[in-house]
């Protein structure tokens, strides 16, 4: 528990400054920037630092806290939450290799005008079918193996794999039609909604993410 503290104070205190370099400073003179002139009345100061700089930051202010070691590709951004890639100048997303212990995930999103809303959205509100789609599709889950071996898992992650691909909108019809076909098999992902459960668990307790712009 201290050090999940520890891990949240720091966070925390590097969003506050990244978001004051996001937002810019202010003086009492009617609200003009304080960049040395640079910036106009309410006018925000640029941001030079990369989505990559900002979590390689956070990485050396956290520490050996910092739980996130694998690299994500571009087709979690867009599979997963859904993300407008052409609305984003730059991204970095990191999770835990062994996920199934340690949800870690770190995202961090330079994105472009007006963007920044609706990323918030999509990062912070995911909806628990799509995460329970995603375990299916990554999870070595034992109870799938204790039932359908390894050709059963393989037919899982296969299909959860792609419903993920479909449009948002189909998941729900394409997961009831999965349903189907696995009590058809015998199958259960017992293992993938384990691990949801947990992660719902969590997700009450600590989400934090970190969005600047222009």
């Amino acid at each position: 528990m201290k050090t999940m503290k520890k891990v949240t104070a720091l966070l925390l205190a590097l969003m506050m400054v990244l978001s004051l370099a996001a937002c810019g400073g202010k003086t009492d003179n009617g609200g003009n920037s304080d960049n040395n002139g640079s910036g106009g009345k309410d006018q925000p100061a640029a941001v030079d630092m990369t989505a990559q700089e900002v979590l390689d930051a956070l990485k050396e202010k956290l520490g050996d806290s910092y739980g996130c070691d694998l690299a994500e590709d571009e087709s979690r951004m867009t599979g997963y939450y859904e993300l407008d890639m052409s609305k984003i100048d730059s991204w970095a997303a990191e999770s835990s290799e062994n996920s199934a212990l340690d949800p870690s995930t770190a995202v961090v999103l330079k994105v472009k005008d007006g963007y920044a809303q609706d990323a918030a959205a999509l990062l912070q509100t995911h909806d628990p079918l799509t995460v329970l789609l995603w375990l299916m599709a990554h999870t070595e889950d034992t109870n799938l193996y204790h039932r359908g071996g390894a050709e059963g898992a393989a037919f899982v992650k296969a299909q959860a794999a792609a419903i993920l691909a479909a449009p948002p909108k189909q998941r729900t019809t394409l997961t009831q039609a999965l349903d189907d076909a696995l009590i058809d098999r015998w199958l259960s992902p017992g293992g993938s909604a384990d691990l949801l459960a947990m992660a719902l668990f969590l997700n009450n307790y600590f989400t934090a993410f970190h969005f600047f712009g222009k």
